[in-house]
């Protein structure tokens, strides 16, 4: 017969194996973020801009909002307050709504121009200590106000956020989560960069205001002493790219002399290694940029032979010097900048980090913009596409 100890424990077991969650929260109670823009007014507060994601709408059409804020698209209500600080922006947000705010799917932070101005570290402070923050949120900046673009309709997703994801996924541009960007901020010898995200024309030459525009990422920002300090285009944004070994995919389009027919040559890398090495040799380095790529040609309007193993060395000349070139006016851009976005600063430091301390760090602003970036890349054409002459040959 069971004692009556071990009959206790048949009850009391299964309250502690059967305890529900105590801190649930269930999803029709809550307001899910997708994406925050952060600007500052003329009057010195933070303004904050939170796009909602709004389940009821996903999939279906909406044609207005209400409760302080306004919807925005099909699926996304955007809703803005101003405070002295995000956390106290972020407070008068949630007095407009009925539903607890919930941080932790926000995919973008936005910094407008005008707060990118002044000291963007100390606005990243809230997302380093908010317990509900997003690390791997993607962080961006734009030259106007962040609250425009997250205000903006794309054309063809129903989210900013879903804008952003899908750039991501084409692997094009610069793309940095906040947690490099904190890590950046806080590097020895590194400054900072981020993707620049604008409502962009999708006609050439056309005005973004002309109606057929949409959200697009157009090139870097750049920024020094935690404040922005200048934006790059998309062809330097490449060679940053290229020079920091992170370049995936994307296309060289080279043009062939006159001399050798003239025409274009299109070809799409498939592999590439980076390596910058810096040479220590008194007060200002140099630094040696080798750069290896692999390429294949998809498309040829030339009148070269690539089945012609001098026209394929030719061809990989010209690939060299491109890249050379792109590479070296990215480090001009830097240097006039005085950014350094290139990473030698941290090379070194990893390299010999007595030697950085004591010979370079306290005055890296002024020796920086003098250093002598030499790039040099050898490039190989794998393939030159399924057929051997151009059309017009034929």
């Amino acid at each position: 017969m069971m004692g009556k100890p071990n009959a206790l424990l048949w009850f009391i077991v299964p309250m502690f194996l059967l305890t529900g969650c105590w801190s649930r929260v269930e999803v029709n109670d809550i307001a899910i973020v997708t994406a925050t823009g952060l600007d500052r007014m003329d009057n010195g507060d933070i303004k904050v801009s939170i796009q909602l994601a709004v389940p009821r709408l996903l999939g279906t059409s909406a044609e207005g909002g209400g409760g302080g804020g306004k919807l925005v698209n099909d699926a996304g209500w955007l809703v803005s307050e101003q405070g002295e600080t995000i956390m106290d922006a972020y407070r008068r947000i949630q007095e407009k709504i009925p539903r607890k705010i919930f941080f932790s799917h926000n995919r973008a932070i936005i910094i407008g121009g005008k707060l990118a101005g002044k000291n963007v570290s100390e606005v990243l402070d809230f997302y380093e200590r908010y317990r509900q923050s997003q690390m791997r949120s993607y962080i961006l900046f734009t030259k106007g106000e962040a609250a425009d673009i997250l205000g903006f309709k794309p054309k063809l997703e129903k989210l900013t956020a879903e804008v952003i994801k899908e750039e991501v996924k084409s692997g094009i541009g610069v793309h940095i989560q906040l947690n490099e960007f904190v890590n950046m901020l806080a590097a020895e010898g590194q400054d900072p960069f981020a993707p620049q995200i604008e409502i962009a024309s999708s006609r050439p030459g056309a005005d973004s205001k002309e109606g057929l525009s949409d959200l697009v990422l157009k090139g870097t920002a750049v920024l020094h002493r935690n404040r922005i300090a200048g934006w790059l285009n998309n062809r330097e944004t490449r060679g940053l790219l290229w020079l920091r070994g992170t370049m995936k995919i994307g296309v060289i389009t080279v043009d062939v002399p006159l001399e050798k027919g003239g025409g274009k040559i299109s070809a799409e890398l498939v592999n590439a290694d980076t390596k910058l090495i810096p040479i220590l040799n008194g007060r200002i380095p140099r630094a040696q940029v080798n750069v290896k790529a692999e390429f294949d040609v998809y498309e040829n309007t030339s009148r070269l032979k690539l089945q012609d193993s001098e026209n394929i060395s030719f061809l990989e000349r010209l690939i060299e010097k491109d890249l050379e070139q792109r590479i070296g006016e990215t480090c001009d851009k830097a240097q006039q900048l005085k950014s350094d976005i290139t990473g030698l600063g941290q090379a070194i430091f990893q390299r010999r980090p007595k030697t950085w301390r004591r010979q370079y760090k306290e005055n890296w602003n002024e020796i920086f913009p003098n250093v002598r970036f030499s790039v040099q890349s050898k490039v190989d054409i794998r393939r030159n596409g399924m057929i051997n002459e151009t059309m017009s040959m034929k």
